[in-house]
């Protein structure tokens, strides 16, 4: 089981770094995580976009639709982890 799981983890890894930099910036220019979420949210919403036109004009012999489909799965991932690690943050900080 572990052996399926460890696929994921080069985006999970994206995702935490991804949060301790908008962390780092959240601190420094006072931006909030709202505004981190735009990145990894625009690059899901590029990639599903991407995914169904590949699908609504296939191209013969081309992988292109499952390529884009298994990058939004991807990035749906590092966009959850984001989300995931901003909820803990928010969850557990003292105000």
């Amino acid at each position: 089981m572990q052996e399926t799981l460890r696929i994921y983890l080069p985006f999970v890894a994206i995702g935490v770094v991804y949060f301790l930099i908008v962390t780092g910036l959240k601190k420094k220019f006072r931006i909030g995580y709202l505004k981190g979420l735009w990145l990894p949210l625009g690059v899901v919403i590029l990639f599903f976009g991407l995914a169904v036109y590949a699908r609504v004009n296939p191209q013969p012999g081309s992988w292109n639709d499952l390529v884009f489909a298994a990058m939004t799965a991807v990035f749906t991932l590092t966009l959850a982890t984001y989300v995931v690690l901003w909820l803990a943050v928010s969850l557990f900080s003292k105000k």
